[in-house]
């Protein structure tokens, strides 16, 4: 019954995570392409935050203004915290682009790199899914005393990591052919 529970939640946020990304995408795509440049990126950023919290809402289906106050002042003293940390965590996220413009970078070179930084974004992603995946079930294997199945799914897991490498080192090296396709000429 537990692990039932634990893959509906799964599920859940896996639909707000994926409607999250395809609004992003979508935005993007529409507001950049009808010619409204940053501020189209922007307005895209807020877009996919509103997409996520009506998405968020459906999926908890939690009533608006229902509920003691008192708890909410509690969720508040509580969340506050984790807020400052989220946004000092984004910061973190984006520190390297603004020590790298403070050096003297040029736009166009900041650019390229927060490029880059997005086209690193599916990879990432692919970790981000699996990791938590690939945790769950090596704790579950110690519980139920299989551990050398708990090891060869570890052992496994990193040889997919080592076979990607490959892969990586030939991205790496069309990078400038890649930013032009994606980007175009300018970026040559």
């Amino acid at each position: 019954v537990a692990a039932a529970q634990g893959v509906n939640i799964l599920r859940r946020r896996a639909w707000i995570s994926a409607a999250r990304w395809l609004a992003r995408l979508a935005l993007l795509l529409v507001l950049v392409g009808c010619g409204f440049s940053v501020f189209g990126a922007i307005a895209a950023s807020i877009g996919t935050v509103v997409v996520d919290l009506v998405m968020a809402r459906r999926v908890v289906a939690i009533p608006w203004g229902s509920g003691d106050r008192s708890l909410t002042r509690r969720l508040l003293r509580y969340a506050t915290p984790l807020l400052i940390a989220a946004l000092c965590a984004r910061l973190f996220n984006r520190i390297d682009l603004i020590v790298f413009k403070s050096w003297g970078a040029s736009a166009s070179q900041a650019g390229e790199y927060a490029m880059a930084q997005n086209l690193a974004t599916v990879p990432s992603l692919l970790a981000l899914a699996c990791a938590p995946l690939i945790q769950a079930t090596l704790v579950r294997m110690q519980q139920h005393s299989s551990l050398d199945e708990a090891r060869q799914l570890a052992r496994h897991a990193l040889r997919l990591a080592c076979l990607l490498l490959p892969f990586a080192a030939l991205v790496s090296g069309a990078a400038g052919a890649i930013a032009t396709l994606l980007s175009g000429p300018g970026y040559a």
